[in-house]
């Protein structure tokens, strides 16, 4: 019988032990010989493996050292990390979440779920989107690549790229598709439409389909607010750093392409900077101050219960509105014509400004253990690892021993930081303390 009390003391500690479990695992399997081409030594092996689980996508070897075998296992690796935690997440939420009324009327009207016991249809629609977008996904690209290698290898490719893209991970193998990404518009845009599916997360698909059945039974849906700032959010990043990217670069990374061309690689990096990490152009070609927009995509990240990463676009959503609350001089912050419940706001505050902050000390441990390295590339390797970016200037495979297990580190907590943290904050039993309430007095500001 499963120990309820445990997961109501501890359920970011029974996550974080599941992720380490499978790197561990991941990482005896990588280094078998049967999974290297060439001897890599431990800590790279276990480097690869964090880096697959927590679907970064940083490297301190060329993934061409390790055999098919090994890619497979990075495969799985990138496919537990990123559907493995959701499912997982899900089922936590049915043991130990202690809903109130109203919020198992929100969470069943979004869910359109009966009652928690329903958990299982919630896995079935998560694995239906993910199997239907990965398998589409893979042959759509297999018969492309079956032109240019044998066509077993093909739809391996094929596959791993898909993965890849609808998890966020942004991992490439040697060969396959990454020579075509940057020729074949085709490919170009299943990358990119694999990597919105899964950043938007399945709550978001799941009203997405709901709606499309009200439609074809002429039936009116409404969209939750959650859903509304997902869709919303999104399109807006999209909209906004498409062009900056685009302007930055039209003379610089671009300059070489026709106006087309240059538009579609603005918008590939714009829709994989939120997680993925894909890149068609070295970074090192970009100007810093588009390095710099990738990174604000980044941090935002992409929608909660999704393959993707950083601190959630609801939770920036939040931040913004609150600010906006703070200088109209309001009480209240309000979003779509709904109220925000205090609580979240004090998490979504929490939660962005403990992000700044470990991206900060990591920072600063990178400085003192890699002291011969430029600031920016450290800086950017440790924003890297904390959203799970996963994309380097070039850093990652220099790493000093201590560089690379603090690197470790931060791809962990990037990967189940936001989560854990607000698990931590709602396992908290207010109920069963007395809060002292103190006389208000205002200080200076």
């Amino acid at each position: 019988m499963i120990n309820k009390k445990l997961f109501h003391t501890a359920p970011g500690l029974a996550i974080l032990i599941s992720l380490c479990l499978v790197i561990c695992i991941g990482t005896f399997l990588l280094m078998l010989p049967v999974a290297q081409k060439q001897q890599v030594p431990f800590i790279d092996a276990l480097f690869a493996a964090t880096s697959a689980t927590c679907v970064t996508g940083l490297f301190t070897t060329s993934l061409a050292h390790f055999t098919t075998f090994g890619h497979l296992i990075i495969m799985i690796l990138m496919h537990i990390g990123g559907i493995g935690l959701i499912t997982f997440t899900l089922m936590f939420l049915s043991l130990f979440v202690n809903f109130g009324l109203s919020t198992q009327l929100m969470v069943g009207h979004i869910l359109d779920l009966e009652s928690w016991h329903n958990i299982k249809k919630l896995l079935i629609f998560i694995a239906a989107i993910t199997f239907i977008s990965e398998g589409i996904g893979t042959l759509c690209m297999v018969f492309i690549l079956a032109r240019h290698e044998p066509i077993a290898e093909a739809l391996f490719h094929s596959l791993f790229h898909a993965i890849a893209a609808f998890c966020n991970a942004g991992i490439e193998l040697p060969g396959g598709v990454t020579p075509l990404l940057k020729t074949n518009y085709f490919i170009l845009f299943i990358t990119m439409t694999l990597t919105l599916i899964g950043g938007l997360g399945f709550i978001t698909w799941h009203e997405i389909v709901a709606w499309l059945k009200a439609r074809w039974e002429h039936k009116r849906f409404r969209f939750s607010l959650h859903t509304k700032i997902v869709l919303y959010g999104t399109a807006t990043i999209i909209a906004i750093t498409t062009p900056l990217i685009w302007l930055l670069e039209y003379h610089h990374a671009f300059a070489q392409m026709d106006i087309f061309h240059s538009v579609v690689y603005a918008l590939f990096q714009s829709i994989t900077s939120k997680s993925a990490g894909f890149s068609l152009i070295p970074l090192y070609n970009f100007q810093q101050a588009t390095i710099f927009i990738m990174m604000i995509i980044a941090f935002i990240g992409s929608s909660p219960a999704s393959t993707g990463s950083g601190v959630k676009i609801s939770t920036f959503t939040i931040l913004l509105a609150t600010v906006k609350t703070a200088l109209s001089g309001s009480t209240h912050v309000d979003l779509k014509g709904r109220r925000i419940a205090a609580d979240q706001v004090l998490k979504s505050i929490a939660i962005c400004f403990l992000g700044i902050s470990l991206i900060g000390f990591l920072t600063f441990l990178l400085l003192v253990t890699e002291y011969r390295q430029p600031f920016f590339a450290l800086f950017f390797e440790a924003w890297s690892a904390l959203t799970n970016l996963g994309t380097s200037i070039g850093m990652t495979p220099t790493l000093s021993l201590i560089g690379k297990i603090l690197v470790m580190i931060g791809m962990i907590i990037g990967r189940i930081g936001s989560f854990t943290l607000i698990l931590s904050l709602k396992m908290i039993r207010w109920k069963d303390m007395h809060e002292a309430i103190y006389p208000e007095e205002r200080v200076m500001l």
